[in-house]
């Protein structure tokens, strides 16, 4: 009865934290680190620690839970899930920032405005916490579900996000020339006589410069296609596209899944007699071990001085896309894998892993996209650079500052998120009971000659 159902809560509440804690010491920790060991643990430390974690140790905890798998019992419909919450909830925001355009409310920069509040709600943990979190309640085996979670960002939101990023640079005159002949801004006036670009404004700066957004302007006004590095506009998109796929299949993460999936396949075609070196998945199954207690400390470092920011000239957004991180996705994940079939473990993993907080990840891509100049690009605390005083670097810089803001916020409030929603899960017997229950595999799956 009730008291069961009280005692069984406790008791995965526990295992929970069991997780949960030393994770949240170690990014005390990485935050201890950076206040108190500055020149140890600088902004060098913090981007080489963050880039092992996503070049290296990511890539390799995708490539062996995919590779020892048979990739006929994937589950598909649990990939599914993902994909829909997140075409859901780009829907949702463009209704919302698009709809305030009709409304007589005009959002100055559209794009970058839906592509922030996307990330800040669908972009999920679902590898460094996501893991750690599941098996916790359901075993070990639960980890393929957090990257068939993990794909679902990969294959569909990453390059929806790069097309995108690339399409708002152009849109607003951020191209960048692709030759040295190319190095010339239009003049003002008619936007069609060339002007050599002055050296404070190349590398990317070209495209805040008033001139140029003055000839852009002109040159739309006489009809003219709007040109950037003396190109129009489709053209220099579709010269895009072949860099936006090798970026796409080049992103670690995503080459940890192509090397997964090429691997089982191969062991497929073998008809399961090509066995690989025990010691090679043993040396990738160590490098993964290092995600979780790694990535943590590096997100207590990255915590170091963005705290004060965000809740200084951040505090009101960042609430409601923490709302909508932990609340609203997690709802809709629910109608969504009720909809699907999912049940059990399954559909209890969907909800709870749309429950984590947003991945680091994602303040390196709105770093970059967002183009915020700050002393961390150069790995020094020497603050914002000189340019970051105009209007559109100032706002670029507080979209950065209300990402980081999210990873901050969420990473503290992870835990008893994650423990409210499970208990809520619980209480209403939501997918079925599943007390007791670990994650296997279907019952008709054949051992995999590469498993551990």
């Amino acid at each position: 009865g009730r008291a069961a159902l009280h005692h069984f809560i406790m008791s995965t509440a526990s295992d929970i934290l069991s997780e949960a804690i030393p994770l949240c010491l170690i990014m005390l920790l990485g935050y201890l680190c950076a206040r108190f060991r500055r020149r140890t643990f600088s902004a060098h430390a913090l981007n080489a620690l963050n880039s092992f974690v996503y070049n290296i140790t990511i890539p390799a905890t995708v490539f062996v839970g995919l590779a020892s798998k048979d990739l006929e019992n994937l589950d598909g419909t649990f990939l599914s899930a993902f994909v829909l919450v997140r075409v859901l909830t780009a829907v949702v925001v463009a209704t919302g920032v698009w709809g305030q355009q009709l409304w007589g409310r005009p959002v100055p920069d559209p794009l970058g405005t839906f592509l922030l509040y996307w990330i800040g709600s669908t972009w999920v943990n679902t590898i460094v916490f996501g893991i750690p979190m599941l098996a916790s309640l359901y075993g070990p085996k639960v980890k393929l579900l957090n990257i068939l979670a993990a794909m679902g960002s990969l294959f569909f939101q990453l390059p929806v996000m790069l097309i995108l990023f690339e399409l708002r640079d152009f849109q607003r005159g951020e191209g960048t020339p692709s030759t040295g002949d190319e190095k010339f801004l239009p003049a003002n006036g008619a936007g069609t006589a060339l002007a050599p670009v002055p050296a404070s404004l190349e590398n990317g700066d070209v495209a805040r410069s008033d001139s140029y957004r003055a000839a852009q302007n002109d040159a739309a006004a006489c009809g003219e296609k709007p040109q950037i590095g003396g190109q129009p506009l489709g053209s220099k998109l579709l010269r895009i596209l072949p860099r936006l796929l090798l970026r796409m299949v080049l992103n670690p993460p995503m080459t940890g899944i192509i090397l997964g999936v090429l691997w089982a396949l191969l062991v497929r075609m073998a008809g399961g007699e090509q066995r690989c070196p025990y010691w090679v998945f043993t040396w990738t199954f160590d490098l993964g071990e290092c995600v979780s207690p790694v990535a943590a400390f590096t997100i207590g470092m990255f915590m170091f001085g963005r705290e004060h920011a965000f809740f200084r000239e951040s505090l009101a957004h960042g609430v409601v896309l923490l709302v909508a991180k932990f609340v609203l996705m997690p709802l809709a994940m629910l109608g969504i894998a009720y909809m699907l079939g999912l049940d059990g473990i399954e559909g209890r993993s969907a909800v709870l892993i749309a429950a984590l907080p947003i991945a680091v990840s994602s303040f390196s891509i709105s770093k970059k996209y967002f183009g915020a100049k700050t002393g961390d690009d150069n790995g020094d605390d020497a603050g914002p650079q000189p340019w970051s005083s105009s209007p559109l670097a100032m706002e670029s810089e507080a979209q950065v500052i209300l990402i980081s803001g999210q990873i901050v916020m969420g990473s503290v409030l992870m835990a008893p998120v994650f423990l409210a929603w499970n208990a809520i899960l619980e209480h209403f017997e939501a997918f079925g009971d599943v007390t007791g229950q670990t994650y296997t595999f279907t019952v008709d799956q054949q051992p995999s000659t590469c498993s551990f």
